[in-house]
């Protein structure tokens, strides 16, 4: 997936912006996040194969 130019969903699908530089999958194992003119963005299913969960994009 190329990384995001913004956290826009409607630009850049797929991506979901975050409060952090790191999200933790529920198997232990922290993902980074890639920083953005937006703030930080990391792919809705970056933890998809760690246990979940699923991101929910915050609004």
């Amino acid at each position: 997936m190329t990384p995001p130019n913004s956290c826009d969903e409607s630009v850049d699908v797929g991506w979901c912006r975050v409060y952090s530089d790191r999200v933790p999958c529920n198997n232990g194992i922290e993902m980074y996040a890639i920083w953005t003119p937006d703030g930080w963005c990391i792919p809705r299913d970056v933890c998809k194969y760690s246990q979940g969960p699923e991101l929910t994009c915050p609004q």
